[in-house]
């Protein structure tokens, strides 16, 4: 994962493997000079982890801390590749943080603590922490939050799952825009998965699945909010909106047939051009 400017990039090396073999995990930073740093993180399991646009911060969270029974630790570094700090986060209801998403200027991190699938009734968790101290600003409630995600601008927080999907205010934290079953234009057994949102070009897009068809019908929906409309795309992929919100970008990926979630490969990128809401 890569910086905006492209003067760091941060990666993940070992924890679980194939197999199921464990080895020590490594927060890895690379530098344009050939610098190279290599951190040991304490607990041995698989990563997920996200750079701010800014290369200011880095967060890399447990993966699989509901099976392995390990500590869940977020871990925040700076662009030297120094520890800034680590958060315990809670355990049983909640399985673990998963997909941490943080701002474009790196002085906000939100994790998603999603809940014990063996209880239908759990609530998940989101917590919003200051990225330079990991102080606990906000928490919002969610059934299965799904993911999670900052606009290009760092002013609104995006948050999506089987229970609809919500904007927030990152100054406090107000809900600015919710799409739910009951959203006219939704209709089926839909789960809203990846979501982006541009509030200054009042767009917001959304990677839908509609569990009512055989075979799950996957769309990506770019909604006009000032005209209440929006666009479909019959597609599955990661959907992401530019700073200035004139281009939507799609990054696809294939649905592994061999396991039982989403498993990103290495498929195109495509660029759309909004023009008018064209």
């Amino acid at each position: 994962m890569l910086s905006r400017d492209g003067r760091i990039g941060v990666t993940p090396t070992g924890g679980v493997g194939t197999r199921r073999r464990s080895n020590q995990c490594f927060a890895c930073f690379q530098y344009p000079d050939s610098g190279f740093v290599e951190v040991p993180i304490d607990v041995i399991d698989g990563y997920d982890y996200a750079l701010s646009a800014d290369g200011s911060r880095s967060v890399f969270t447990c993966r699989f801390a509901q099976v392995s029974n390990v500590d869940n630790i977020a871990w925040v570094f700076n662009a030297q590749g120094e520890l800034v700090f680590k958060r315990q986060m809670p355990r049983r209801p909640l399985s673990g943080p998963s997909r941490p998403a943080i701002s474009s200027d790196g002085k906000l991190l939100a994790l998603d603590l999603s809940p014990d699938r063996s209880s239908p009734d759990a609530q998940g968790l989101i917590l919003v922490m200051s990225g330079s101290d990991g102080q606990m600003l906000h928490s919002i409630d969610s059934r299965v939050a799904g993911s999670i995600s900052f606009s290009p601008e760092g002013d609104y927080l995006c948050c999506s799952g089987r229970d609809g999907a919500r904007v927030f205010s990152t100054d406090d934290l107000s809900e600015l825009f919710r799409l739910g079953p009951e959203t006219p234009g939704f209709h089926g057994r839909i789960e809203f998965r990846h979501m982006s949102c541009n509030e200054k070009a009042g767009l917001v897009a959304i990677q839908t699945v509609d569990r009512s068809t055989q075979p799950h019908l996957w769309q990506i929906r770019l909604i006009l909010k000032a005209f209440g409309e929006s666009m479909v795309f019959d597609k599955t992929g990661l959907p992401s909106l530019s700073p200035e919100g004139q281009f939507l970008l799609v990054q696809h990926y294939s649905l592994s047939s061999g396991t039982n979630w989403d498993e990103p490969s290495a498929l195109p990128l495509c660029i759309h051009y909004i023009s008018g809401g064209e």
